[in-house]
Parts: structure tokens; sequence; C-alpha cells
């Protein structure tokens, strides 16, 4: 087949020869060659369109960072959370009292609560005069 068909003749008169001596009209897809200077148009429209995309990729970043910078602390907040209520208990720090009794050491918080018991070391292990006369009264 030839490559071009009526080619010699105007834009309307070679649509008027194609449709007169064509078997069928059909609507489809296919690709037509870009002249040069229609290659040069698209490739100075792409450079425009990469130059904008990237613009709007920096603003996007910029409102993510700040985004990221206002989640955090709610995060950090939910994670403690979680933590506490999987443990069923929170880290605390604070005043905790001593008290040690032959080769152990206990300490309790405030509430009088024992939070923490370990084996005495050799120097706790001396008798206080404030351990030896300890009775659980102020007197």
């Amino acid at each position: 087949m030839e490559k071009r068909q009526f080619s010699k003749y105007s834009d309307v008169k070679r649509i008027e020869m194609l449709e007169s001596n064509c078997d069928a009209i059909e609507e489809m897809d296919y690709t037509e060659i870009l002249a040069s200077n229609e290659l040069s148009e698209r490739k100075d429209m792409l450079a425009q369109r990469s130059i904008e995309e990237s613009r709007i990729l920096d603003d996007k970043k910029e409102i993510m960072d700040e985004f990221k910078e206002k989640l955090k602390p709610v995060t950090e907040e939910k994670h403690r959370l979680l933590n506490e209520i999987k443990h069923g208990s929170v880290a605390v720090f604070g005043r905790c009292y001593k008290f040690v009794e032959g080769d152990r050491v206990g300490f309790y918080n405030s509430k009088g609560d024992l939070v923490l018991e370990r084996s005495a070391k050799p120097e706790e292990r001396q008798m206080t005069i404030a351990g030896g006369l300890r009775n659980g009264t102020n007197n």
C-alpha cells in the first residue's frame, strides 16, 4: 500500500477523495508522527510542567512537614497512653522512702506503696539508729 493517498490535493479535496474512494469509515485510535516544530513545542511544555510540578511538590513537602510537627506531640502522647494501658502502670519520678530490714531493702512512694524491693548492699546491712528504733509510731 502507498504511504500517502491523494497528497497532491488540498485538505478539503483530499478528505472528499478519501471518503468517496474508501470501503468504510471507522473511528479508531492511531499514532501520528510529530513534526520537528511540534516536537520542540512539546519539549518546552514538558519543561514548564516539570518546573511547575517541582514547585507544587516543594509546597506539599513544606505543608506535610508542618502537619508532621503538629501531629508529633499527639502521636507521642497516644503511644505513651497505649503503653500505660498495655502494661497497666505508669513510670513516675519522685521521692521514695528507703527501708532496710535485715538483708532486704524496700522503697515506698508517698502513698506508702512498695515500689521496689531488692537485696541490701553490704553497707546498707549495718544497723542504723533509726532502723533499730523503728516501731511504726512517732515515739
